[in-house]
């Protein structure tokens, strides 16, 4: 939410080289001076005898040829009480006596008759409200006057013109008419002319969000006035260049050039309004820093000088707005709320409905916001907002008043709301301000909402585009280490641990060089401690933590800041088990957070830790009370938040321990509406995914609850529920062709973007895969070594071109989306479409085939739910195994069998089998064939390979039954229903197979965007050795299958022929080499023959790796079978609820009813033999499931491939048939 501060408080337009002095005055032409347009009653010029028409020749003996040199003059001469004006009047000559520093005479210079007629035409439709019109008559008169080597005029109206459109915000128009007079006079000797006018240069260029050329007008407006004597002007220059520093995040060098500042106007007038500027100054640099006691003390001495010379003025407001923006910071919210209504008061009595009252409204619904009262917030917003829609329509103070909106309904769960007002505010910021920080803090603001929403990918879009605006407009400063926290979170989330760790330690080094030991610095070492937890470092975690409780409490003590370093610590001590100090911990918190911010979701944040700490020490009746508190508040603040569903889950959890099982199951439920509710205004299928990953606690405990009170049927249908619903939807989207009724021009825009997309992600591999090099090799490096500075250089080098390709693959796949909705907003049939639902129990039932019995998983924390289901007969078994320690079992598993020692995985394939299957034995030992319905680690496990019976002769899984895997029961009704039946067994199957692809030996000379994603993956480890069995491998299928077969071998083996040729054939095989991204499951893929070595360029159409995401937008099927006979296809990105998202997601989108895959890899002869026997069964009429039996039994058998490591590894994903 963005606060209203006070930082510059500078007069009105302060308008800036070469020098005239004295001494010049003797070469002054007969005819210099200024003409007296207008004196203000009862002034001190007035008094003196000044009247309209008078040329003032000299202001306390200096020449005035100029009006900015009578302005020089007066504003920089101290320590007299009067001065001489000398003037010409009907051509007689006069001196007279006026006060210092109060002349209030308005000036212009001397025009020619016809540069004065337009001026005065000018200045009547000024006076008629016709600003447009005065603006062009003025321009005009300009231009006139520059033909006619009228300088002083011609400035003068340049810049007369460019202060009109700064008082109207209109910065790029004010601009150029300040660098229309800066033509005029750069090259002149009128000093303060150009002071002027670099000045306005200057502002015009930080309101622009032009950070470096606004740095370099003000350091050249502070050279011209330091040069020319000028120091009231300079030091003025120097509080600019403090704004723009302060403006990029440059603490550092803000506090220096406002203390320079300061010194100068504390020697020329002490204790004057213009020190207590500077000391405002001050105090907004010391609060950025953290520093909120120095301060508020400056902001305490600005308002003691301004209370004794402008009492009760708008003044005053701003220092009182700025001091409760200092307890606003220390969460001393009621002393905040009473500065910010003072300095209302006094904003409504002399500037009643004006953008200050708006400023005020703006700080008072955030101080409503922290304390949990979203309603009051949102009243106080919409008044600001009522206020800027009528002052200053479509204007960018109207974007931060809907960006505040935004803030406060996202508080309460509206993510809709939220990311609507958020978008309206971007609109008006990208077209006022395009690039501008401003744009960066609502993408920021964007990417929050989305992950919120569990769209992690457009999240980090979003954050993404937002740090290259601030690395490009704010190098090295707080707002880059913003982004940088802000990206971090999304890795975390992610799951990506060492990136989220890379990130966070980059925004902590940047925030301890420009605020060392302020908050921003502490809200870093939470954010490393939070890492340090999910990677079970919990002594790093506490290291972290107790060094940001130390900096809160020294300057913020007893505030909201040092609440979520006790909450933090709390969770390491949990944690721990050591449920005391967790208890202590988070007291302490609520403590302060009840006191300073009652009834808010920081409340209920506590509220539900010390629950689930009562609940862990078996304290029911504490954890049920604890948990009803926090609901009560997530219930009246934002019930229809995700987070309110997550309480709703903890109170039923509760229910449910204490038998409870109706009152369970309606909580459960509930939860699990929200979260529905939610997914549903996601458009993205994988961000439905992360968000239903990230919130499936409802699901089990529903399942958990139908399970406790015998309700079979329920149970299994909430289980089908929480399966794999996105790919569900995108299976019943993918008859609808949105390519084919989209106009030509989203066709080819997506063609190009698509390209783009190919050639970034390349650049982003290889520069990641240099990145870990680099980081390697200084990792061995002794510190003392000369080598290590390079190495760092090299490093930093490498960091800034990952952010910079980063944010060109953000804005590639959001331009992607912004494309695709298009696509489906011009497809009728979308709005028709109607998502199956999730099957229930009978409606599975009715799908299995006789003598298959399915065995589906649901893992819970502390136990596993086996449904044993067939045609006629269902069953639940509670397994007595929870969910880490199956991830342990599995894993063990997994590392015995891929090093090859049979003992010790029989043993452990021999436990996995008494747990997960032996409960379901008499089933099994009636099944013809099991299909598998795996969850959560059990994704990656090797049924095959678990053992049934250790003795007297070891036997395996595979040699009882046939198998086949699903993600769900409603994805495999899905499959079968959008496939075409299988072809007759009386015709030939049609068979295409694609081996030996060509590989280049090494990295091109020269890699082309295209191809520099296939140099990478060879640095990452990806050996893409020639395979010449898979050569004999595929001949030898094709023999099998005669003339319905056909082979691309070698150079015909490519990309494209993956693409443009497969849409036919009934089976689709791939014998090539395969990666697995577990990260982006999406990107994981098949190479193929490299284009350059076979004597072609390669393309972002064909580069030849063959990716998960162009499968899923470009690979479309009719394939019985698609065999992978590669390393691992069968893994990546797991997901709780969805499961992998990689290969065979795509190819069963693509179309195929069935994938074997391969969970590890496995050496190149033993695939061919496994390969060779699977489709000779196939060929003599086996099921698919029987023939990968039959294949498995055959390889075993082989003395040399006993080992499941060799025959284990392929799974059959889909129909069996």
């Amino acid at each position: 939410m963005s606060t209203t501060h006070g930082r510059r408080c500078a007069g009105f337009v302060v308008r800036a080289f070469v020098l005239m002095t004295v001494a010049d005055a003797a070469q002054v032409p007969a005819d210099f001076g200024v003409v007296v347009e207008e004196v203000a009653a009862g002034s001190p010029a007035e008094k003196a005898g000044l009247r309209t028409g008078d040329r003032l020749l000299t202001y306390d003996g200096k020449p005035l040829v100029s009006p900015a040199t009578l302005q020089a003059a007066v504003e920089n001469t101290f320590g007299k009480d009067t001065v001489s004006v000398r003037l010409r009047r009907s051509g007689a000559l006069s001196t007279f006596t006026v006060s210092q520093g109060r002349f209030r005479a308005d000036v212009r210079p001397e025009f020619s008759s016809d540069v004065l007629s337009g001026y005065a035409d000018g200045r009547a439709s000024l006076q008629a409200q016709k600003k447009e019109d005065a603006i062009s008559r003025w321009m005009a008169a300009a231009r006139t006057a520059q033909a006619a080597g009228d300088g002083v005029g011609a400035a003068w109206l340049y810049r007369t013109v460019g202060e009109l459109h700064e008082r109207e915000r209109r910065w790029e128009e004010a601009r150029g008419a300040y660098a229309a007079a800066w033509t005029v006079l750069g090259g002149g000797s009128d000093a303060a002319s150009q002071s002027r006018v670099l000045s306005g240069l200057g502002r015009c260029s930080r309101n622009l969000n032009d950070l470096p050329a606004s740095d370099r007008w003000f350091r050249q407006a502070w050279q011209v006035d330091a040069a020319a004597g000028y120091e009231a002007w300079a030091a003025t220059d120097l509080s600019e260049l403090g704004s723009t520093a302060s403006a990029r995040g440059d603490l550092a060098a803000a506090e220096d050039f406002d203390g320079r500042a300061l010194a100068i106007r504390a020697r020329l007038a002490p204790d004057s309004l213009a020190v207590a500027a500077s000391l405002n100054n001050l105090g907004a640099d010391a609060e950025a820093r953290g520093d909120l006691a120095r301060a508020q003390d400056h902001h305490l001495r600005a308002l003691s000088i301004r209370e004794r010379l402008a009492p009760d003025s708008l003044e005053i407001a701003w220092n009182l707005n700025n001091l409760g923006n200092v307890a606003w910071a220390r969460s001393e919210l009621a002393t905040a709320q009473d500065y910010h209504k003072r300095a209302l008061a006094i904003r409504e009595r002399l500037a009643p409905d004006s953008l200050d009252v708006a400023a005020s409204f703006n700080n008072l619904a955030g101080i409503a916001s922290m304390r949990g009262e979203l309603g009051a917030a949102e009243e106080s917003h919409r008044r600001a907002l009522a206020i800027k829609e009528r002052l200053a329509p479509d204007s960018l103070t109207l974007a931060t008043s809907l960006n505040n909106i935004g803030g406060v309904v996202q508080e309460r769960g509206d993510l809709d709301a939220a990311q609507s007002y958020y978008s309206r505010a971007l609109a008006i910021r990208e077209r006022l301000a395009p690039g501008s920080l401003a744009v960066a803090s609502t993408l920021n603001n964007l990417g929050n909402v989305l992950r919120s929403r569990g769209d992690l990918e457009a999240a980090q879009t979003y954050h993404s585009r937002a740090l290259a605006i601030r690395e490009r407009l704010a190098p090295n400063s707080l707002l880059v280490a913003a982004s940088l926290n802000n990206v971090g979170v999304i890795a975390r989330s992610r799951g990506d641990l060492a990136a989220a760790h890379d990130y966070q330690s980059r925004s902590l080094a940047l925030k301890e060089r420009l605020a060392p030991d302020s908050l921003d610095v502490a809200a870093s070492l939470t954010n490393l401690s939070s890492i340090a937890q999910d990677r079970g470092d919990l002594p790093a975690a506490q290291g972290y933590e107790s060094r940001a409780l130390a900096i809160r409490e020294r300057l913020a003590p007893d505030s909201l800041f040092l609440a979520e370093s006790l909450t933090n610590l709390g969770t390491i001590a949990e944690s721990r088990g050591a449920f005391a100090p967790a208890q202590d911990y988070y007291g302490r918190a609520l403590a302060i957070r009840e006191r300073l911010a009652p009834g808010s979701l920081a409340v209920a944040e506590s509220l539900t830790n010390l629950g689930n700490v009562a609940r862990a020490r078996g304290d029911l009746a504490a954890a049920r009370d604890y948990h009803a508190r926090s609901l009560a508040i997530h219930e009246q603040i934002a019930p229809d938040a995700l987070a309110a569903a997550e309480s709703l889950a903890n109170v039923a959890d509760l229910a449910f321990r204490e038998r409870r099982f109706i009152d369970a199951r309606t909580l459960f439920a509930r939860a699990v509406t929200i979260v529905e509710a939610q997914r549903r205004q996601i458009g993205s299928a994988d961000a439905r995914a992360l968000l239903l990953a990230r919130h499936s606690d409802p699901y089990r405990g529903l399942v958990r609850t139908a399970v406790a009170l015998d309700d079979l049927a329920a149970a299994f249908a909430i289980s089908e529920r929480g399966r794999a619903r996105s790919l569900v939807e995108l299976l019943a989207e993918r008859p609808l062709d949105f390519r084919a009724e989209a106009p030509a021009e989203l066709l080819a825009l997506q063609a190009s973007l698509d390209q783009e997309r190919s050639a970034a992600y390349g650049g982003l591999t290889t520069t990641a895969t240099e990145l870990i090099k680099t980081r390697t090799s200084l990792s061995r490096l002794d510190p003392n070594d000369g080598r290590v500075p390079a190495s760092r250089q090299s490093i930093q080098r490498l960091e800034q071109q990952m952010e910079a390709l980063r944010g060109d693959v953000a804005r590639i796949v959001v331009q992607q989306r912004e494309v695709e909705t298009r696509m489906r907003q011009a497809s009728p049939r979308l709005a028709m479409l109607q998502y199956p639902a999730p099957l229930d129990l009978k409606q599975a039932q009715e799908l299995l085939d006789t003598g298959t019995l399915a065995l589906a998983y649901v893992v819970d924390d502390e136990q596993t739910y086996l449904f044993a289901v067939t045609r006629t007969d269902a069953r639940v078994v509670r397994l007595t195994v929870g969910g880490a320690q199956l991830s342990e079992k599995t894993r063990l598993f997994r590392q015995l069998v891929a090093r090859e020692r049979l003992g010790n995985a029989a043993e452990a394939g021999r436990q996995l089998y008494d747990i997960l299957v032996r409960p379901a034995q008499d089933l099994v030992d009636h099944a013809q064939r099991l299909l598998i319905i795996p969850d959560g680690p059990l994704h990656v496990l090797p049924f095959a390979a678990m053992v049934s019976r250790p003795a007297p002769a070891l036997r395996y899984l595979i040699e009882d039954k046939p198998l086949h895997t699903v993600f769900s029961m409603t994805v495999y009704a899905e499959t079968r229903t959008a496939a075409r039946s299988p072809r007759p067994r009386t015709q030939p199957r049609r068979l295409l197979a694609f081996g030996d692809p060509v590989y280049t030996k090494g990295q091109p000379d020269a890699a082309t965007p295209a191809d520099t994603e296939t140099a990478s993956l060879r640095k990452r480890g990806l050996d893409l050795g020639p395979l010449p069995q898979s050569r004999q491998e595929v001949e030898a299928i094709v023999r099998l299958f005669g003339t319905s077969a056909a082979a691309k071998l070698g150079p015909q083996a490519t990309e494209t022929a993956a693409k443009r040729e497969t849409r036919d054939v009934d089976i689709l095989h791939f014998a090539v080499h395969g990666w697995i991204d577990e990260e982006i499951g999406l990107s994981s893929g098949l190479a193929l023959s490299q284009p350059e070595a076979v004597g072609r360029v390669p393309t972002a159409e064909d580069n030849g790796l063959l990716q998960a995401w162009e499968i899923f937008e470009r690979v479309r099927l009719n394939a019985d079978l698609v065999v992978l006979s590669a390393c691992q296809t069968g893994l990546g990105q797991e997901l709780r609820g969805e499961g992998l998202i990689g290969l065979t997601r795509a190819f069963l989108y693509a179309g195929a009813r069935s994938v074997v895959v391969s969970l590890w890899d496995v050496s190149d002869p033993a695939t061919a033999a496994y390969m060779t026997a699977f489709y000779g069964e196939l060929r003599k009429g086996a099921s698919k499931d029987v023939a990968l039996q039959r294949a498995m039994i055959a390889v075993s058998r082989n003395p040399r491939c006993r080992h499941p490591f060799f025959w284990a590894p392929f799974i059959l994903v889909g129909d069996w048939q």
